[in-house]
């Protein structure tokens, strides 16, 4: 239920009682304080007992946010590049469901978030092509699933010209599974670096929240988009 915060009317919800409290809050001590007499302070109320609490609210926030996707079941991320184009765009937002495979296994089709292959601290999105047994390979610029053409509706022609000249001959080992970006001339996936270990994928993508680029400003229409499996 958390996740509702960035859905459209979530967003907003939130952002108007945030605002309302911050109000209502400036508000009220201004009234409480001149109703008040001047009073001895509290045992309690001592600057380091204050500064204790500051200091176990700011590692309070920083465990939630470092460990929402354990704690929540979902991460934020944003998206830099046009690999994943046109299903994702620069600047957008989107929300990971971190527990969606904790009782089902990843399919095909599914766009993925997962650690780096090579540093485990940076986040990918890319879309399951090849789950494990499968044999990935081309032919005549066509992308093939154990001998059968793969219907890829979500790959645009116009990003997919010097992609259909690359030979692809792979065959997914136990365990792991092979990604691709949905912009095949202008993805790092695994073309170049194999396939990807299963506890490397932390969630499935379900949605955009937000969506915002510094030359093209605020994509409304973008907001709120549900991501379904190609």
């Amino acid at each position: 239920w958390s996740r509702f915060i960035f859905t459209p009317l979530g967003f907003a919800l939130t952002y108007i009682f945030i605002l309302s409290i911050l109000i209502v809050g400036i508000v009220s001590v201004i009234v409480i304080a001149r109703r008040s007499e001047t009073e001895e302070l509290k045992k309690y109320q001592r600057w380091y007992i204050y500064l204790g609490f500051i200091i176990c609210s700011l590692f309070v926030n920083d465990l939630i946010r470092t460990q929402r996707g354990v704690l929540f079941g979902y991460e934020t991320l944003r998206i830099p590049s046009s690999s994943m184009s046109q299903t994702l765009m620069p600047g957008d937002f989107i929300v990971s469901d971190t527990w969606s495979y904790k009782d089902r296994t990843p399919v095909r089709g599914d766009l993925v978030t997962f650690s780096g292959p090579s540093n485990a601290s940076h986040m990918f999105v890319k879309r399951i092509i090849g789950i494990p047994g499968d044999l990935i390979e081309t032919n005549n610029g066509q992308l093939m699933i154990n001998n059968e053409v793969l219907n890829e509706s979500y790959v645009s022609e116009h990003n997919n010209h010097r992609s259909k000249e690359q030979d692809i001959y792979f065959e997914v080992p136990k365990g792991s599974y092979y990604l691709l970006g949905d912009n095949r001339d202008n993805s790092r996936d695994g073309r170049h670096w194999g396939a990807i270990p299963r506890d490397k994928i932390v969630g499935k993508v379900s949605h955009i929240w937000f969506s915002y680029h510094p030359k093209e400003g605020l994509k409304i229409n973008r907001i709120g988009e549900r991501l379904n499996d190609g």
